[in-house]
């Protein structure tokens, strides 16, 4: 080998310090774009698959509750 060991610390050192400045510039940037990221979801927590195919139809349980209020309605 034609370097003397301290070419390696400074190699190994070096090698540190960019490692160091990429993991701090990865976290920052993932918690600038966090809030970012959360306006982008296009499922509110509250939605289904089936109403993402067909967001007019309506389920049939609910069909089936709102004819139940109906005939409580009608027979009192």
């Amino acid at each position: 080998m034609s370097h003397s060991k301290w070419v390696d610390l400074a190699i190994l050192v070096g090698m540190i310090v960019v490692y160091c400045a990429m993991f701090l510039v990865i976290i920052k940037t993932t918690q600038k774009m966090k809030p970012n990221v959360g306006s982008f979801n296009l499922l509110s927590p509250k939605q289904t698959v089936y109403d993402i195919e067909n967001p007019n139809a309506t389920p049939l349980y609910v069909e089936l509750l709102d004819l139940e209020q109906v005939i409580k309605k009608w027979k009192s």
